[in-house]
């Protein structure tokens, strides 16, 4: 029992290095031909503790595994948010989130509500790109007013309120910007809105 004990102990070390080094995919398949599954949860929380990169990593080589991710997304994500690694959190994510599908609009709010909170130039940035459009767009308009991203705000708000309330930070919006949401909130008015 104690040889197969240390046996497995060395397995799994080998393992831990070899799915932070680049040759995971290569481990892993030698793994499956002699039947091992892995906890891949297990995996990720290891590596976690001691590289977070290698562990972004290997999220990201399960992301591309035949047959769908054997973690969910969202699980992912709590693991890095859970050791406060936004950076990380994100890194994953924005690749992850690349085909702008429907069913990720939660994954897609979650990542920009993370940096609008802790990094809003990271967000903005996001927002600039266009990389997402499933997002829960009226709690992104309130975090970006919150976070000063009044541009930002205005472009995601669609009640004429929270227009008015946002387009008198005129210290903080290029006066283009301003001249455009004035004439818009005239012609609103003219027609009754």
């Amino acid at each position: 029992m104690l040889e197969l004990s240390s046996t497995l102990s060395s397995h799994f070390r080998f393992l831990l290095q070899s799915l932070t080094e680049a040759n995971a995919d290569s481990v892993f398949r030698e793994l499956f031909q002699v039947g091992y599954a892995p906890d891949y949860l297990f995996l990720l929380q290891t590596i976690l503790r001691t590289d977070p990169q290698g562990a972004v990593n290997f999220a990201l080589m399960m992301s591309q595994m035949e047959g769908g991710c054997p973690v969910d997304y969202n699980t992912i994500t709590d693991l890095f948010l859970q050791r406060n690694l936004i950076r990380e959190a994100t890194a994953f994510l924005l690749d992850v989130l690349k085909p702008n599908l429907p069913e990720h609009a939660f994954l897609q709010t979650k990542v920009l509500e993370i940096n609008l909170v802790t990094f809003p130039n990271v967000a903005d940035a996001i927002l600039a790109n266009g990389m997402f459009s499933h997002y829960d767009r009226p709690r992104i308009a309130q975090l970006c007013e919150k976070a000063g991203l009044y541009v930002r705000a205005l472009q995601h708000y669609t009640e004429l309120p929270d227009i008015k309330r946002v387009i008198v930070n005129t210290h903080a919006i290029e006066p283009q910007v301003c001249v455009v949401y004035y004439i818009y909130l005239f012609v609103l008015q003219i027609i009754g809105f």
